[in-house]
């Protein structure tokens, strides 16, 4: 598992660790969701593609973690019940989260918010320095 990991995190020289970190930090300290560290550590790596190397959805890790928000946001919106999650090094093993419907759905709900509010914060970010450069451009 940590071999998989590893080179999801390569992929994005980083970032992946970073945004894995903020999302367990979100969880510990805010107490939003209700999630357990392999299955949110699984779900995040999923997310990341080895066409993302060297891409901009891993080129920050503001980038790295709205790619992988908003991926995890799009595979759980798949899955009306709550999953089994497939070890992906080991596919005879899978984690289970151990959520009720309710849980689950409020996980969901969690996890799309955080997409919406990253990739806000990027945006603005955008403007204010587009905004500064167009005011101080000679």
């Amino acid at each position: 598992y940590r071999e998989w990991f590893n080179e999801q995190n390569r992929i994005t020289s980083g970032n992946l660790k970073r945004a894995v970190r903020l999302l367990k930090y979100s969880r510990d300290h805010d107490d939003q969701f209700d999630c357990p560290s392999i299955v949110l550590t699984t779900l995040a790596g999923l997310t990341i593609k080895e066409t993302d190397e060297k891409t901009e959805a891993v080129s920050t890790q503001a980038d790295t973690l709205v790619t992988v928000l908003s991926r995890m946001s799009a595979r759980l919106e798949k899955m009306p019940y709550p999953p089994s999650i497939q070890n992906p090094a080991l596919p005879s093993e899978t984690f289970d989260p151990g959520w009720s419907r309710n849980k689950y759905d409020h996980f969901k709900t969690t996890i799309r918010r955080y997409c919406y509010v990253c990739w806000a914060a990027i945006n603005l970010v955008a403007i204010a320095r587009a905004d500064s450069a167009a005011r101080y451009a000679c």
